[in-house]
């Protein structure tokens, strides 16, 4: 005989367990059905078989609840973000008359190196950014670190001051586009490095860039997830 011990307020829950531990016992008798599981005589057996299935069901709503949360903090990412120029530049640019030379795909700001960049995220101001013209390095770390895919690697110095608090930078927000059409994302190298970043109002940053290519135009995309280019640099 089955007996069954359902406190109040649980009743539901409580039928559910027991008919998913009664569904997988022995046709047999002597067994009682509780909130902590199912027992035998000795008040033993079965109870880890119902317990493993709580548990491994609590395991899959935190999964699933992490997954959610990660789609929420993804969905953050994914704010309109466009580029403007702001008229001025840092000072250094050398490249101002070769950059109409440059066709920049639509939608894309075509920027000269040197020149400061204004970026709007939902309509608001959220930064300024500039990028000073690539210099060639031959190797890193004392000869060990060498290119594969030309005579020198090219580096960038990137700079952005913050307008508005918890900016995230990262230095995956760029790659260089070849002359065949390849996406090459930032390596190891030149110092210092740019680095993932949160910035505070007002906050500057600046970091350099190494990319394992010898030519080819920068590009930024202001998202690892977004293939839309809304700045590009002369080709070099």
């Amino acid at each position: 005989m089955v007996e069954v011990d359902v406190r109040q307020g649980a009743a539901s829950q409580a039928s559910v367990e027991q008919k998913l531990a009664l569904s997988r016992l022995p046709p047999t008798h002597g067994y009682s059905v509780g909130w902590d599981g199912v027992f035998d005589a000795a008040g033993k057996r079965f109870r880890r078989r119902l317990s493993r299935g709580f548990h491994m069901g609590k395991a899959r709503f935190l999964v699933a609840a992490g997954v959610l949360a990660g789609m929420v903090g993804l969905t953050g990412c994914l704010e309109e973000t466009s580029v403007s120029s702001t008229g001025t530049t840092t000072g250094d640019s050398t490249l101002g008359a070769a950059a109409g030379q440059d066709t920049a795909p639509e939608g894309t700001r075509q920027a000269q190196y040197g020149e400061i960049l204004e970026i709007r995220k939902d309509g608001e101001v959220a930064a300024t950014l500039s990028v000073a013209e690539p210099k060639p390095v031959a190797s890193f770390f004392n000869g060990v670190s060498t290119p594969t895919s030309g005579p020198s690697f090219a580096t960038f110095m990137v700079s952005f001051t913050s307008q508005q608090a918890g900016l995230a930078v990262n230095p995956f927000d760029f790659f260089v586009r070849t002359p065949e059409g390849a996406r090459v994302q930032p390596t190891f190298g030149c110092e210092p490095a740019f680095n993932a970043a949160t910035l505070g109002v007002g906050e500057k940053f600046q970091g350099c860039l190494t990319v394992d290519v010898a030519h080819g135009n920068l590009v930024y995309t202001s998202s690892l997830f977004d293939s839309t280019s809304l700045a590009e640099w002369p080709a070099f």
